[in-house]
């Protein structure tokens, strides 16, 4: 938790705690009973422990403050720098925050060039954007990821072959297996983050650790975002963006209406796909907000609603599978496919490498701010055509 939101939640205790003192006045009492005193204690030993808490991380950031204003020194010249060592933290958050690089901190980034001529983020970095695009995004915890280094190409069976009976003098049929292939390309990603001067120089508004957090949470939430929308419905081949799992998918279903659907409906789209996909770990339901509306008003004969939601961290199922939503699915009209249905682990997501960010002074210098440029490179692409089905509107 952060600083403010301990600070927060001891204040709330110290107000029970007065509440509990309070109650006691009211009631003309100089003596808690025991039930009040055993509360009292409890909430007493959790602001304690808080304040002991909140000491410790403002301390911290003192130390991360003094530590930021430590110099790289020629010890760069005489040892390894890695983008986990301070030399490299220090001097990618001095060019982020759009500082003049010595000699040696300009040596410490060289470690960290990348390819579109910016910096690859420090550890610090990438791994709270890993952490925080994989909590946001679900396509990224449902479909298989993987990161490479470069263009990657995956093969897969599209014909296993057939064996058969013969007679013991007949030929045996000659029937190989077929493959496919998909190929994915480093597309890339990017976005400019813009950070107030003020924020940067004055009053020790950021230390090291706040900034690496301001970068991070910055850029993995546009990205998640983004990467969320391509994964689902990107336009694949002849663009910039992944192919989208609902691109082009394979009809499973065609609605007899074009505004709703049927409880019947959803159940023949669930059996169109092959038994080893619906029954696999990773199958599961994609719908469009309209879509789970009309699915959460179907009825049975005796007006019960079907669709039973789950409860507290339970998440929704339908036909024993989970339920995913998201706005970027196509709405519930006429020829539009908003559910989808599979197994999604067939759903290959490619990291190709770290996040390059490059700093931009100048770029918006007369609003006294400086710009960040972040870059990412990923592509996505169904594996298998037969593993997820869509249900077609009228």
């Amino acid at each position: 938790m952060k600083i403010n939101e301990l600070k927060e939640k001891r204040a709330g205790l110290i107000a029970n705690s007065r509440a509990i003192l309070d109650g006691a006045d009211q009631e003309g009492r100089s003596v808690l009973n025991a039930d009040e005193q055993v509360k009292f204690e409890a909430l007493e030993t959790e602001i304690e422990q808080l304040g002991r808490s909140i000491e410790q991380r403002q301390g911290l950031d003192k130390m991360e403050a003094a530590q930021a204003a430590v110099e790289v020194t020629a010890e760069v010249h005489n040892r390894e720098v890695t983008r986990d060592s301070g030399e490299y933290r220090n001097a990618f958050l001095k060019a982020m925050a759009g500082g003049t690089l010595s000699g040696d901190e300009s040596r410490a980034l060289e470690i960290g060039t990348g390819s579109a001529g910016g910096f690859l983020a420090t550890t610090t970095i990438e791994q709270q954007i890993v952490e925080m695009r994989q909590e946001l995004n679900w396509m990224r915890q449902a479909a298989t990821t993987m990161t490479v280094g470069n263009q990657t190409a995956f093969a897969v069976e599209s014909d296993v072959g057939a064996a058969t009976y013969k007679a013991e003098n007949s030929a045996i049929v000659d029937d190989d297996h077929a493959f496919s292939q998909t190929s994915f390309f480093p597309r890339r990603l990017g976005r400019i983050m813009k950070i107030s001067n003020q924020l940067l120089r004055f009053n020790g508004t950021f230390s090291e650790g706040q900034l690496e957090s301001y970068i991070s949470n910055s850029f993995a939430k546009q990205f998640a975002s983004v990467e969320l929308q391509k994964f689902l419905v990107g336009a694949g081949s002849g663009s910039n963006e992944p192919t989208g799992i609902f691109n082009s998918a394979t009809n499973g279903k065609t609605a007899a209406g074009a505004d709703t659907f049927t409880a019947d409906e959803l159940i023949d789209l669930f059996y169109s796909v092959a038994k080893e996909y619906r029954s696999a770990p990773g199958a599961g339901w994609i719908f469009s907000p309209e879509a789970t509306k009309i699915l959460r008003q179907l009825k049975d004969g005796n007006n019960q609603y079907l669709l039973t939601p789950g409860l507290g961290v339970a998440p929704d199922t339908l036909l024993g599978k989970p339920m995913y939503e998201s706005d970027y699915v196509a709405a519930v009209a006429t020829t539009t496919t908003p559910v989808g249905f599979g197994d999604l682990s067939y759903y290959y997501i490619v990291d190709f490498g770290g996040f390059e960010f490059t700093a931009l002074p100048e770029l918006y210098a007369a609003s006294d701010q400086v710009g960040v440029k972040g870059i990412a490179y990923n592509d996505g692409n169904r594996m298998l055509d037969a593993a997820f089905k869509v249900l077609t509107m009228a």
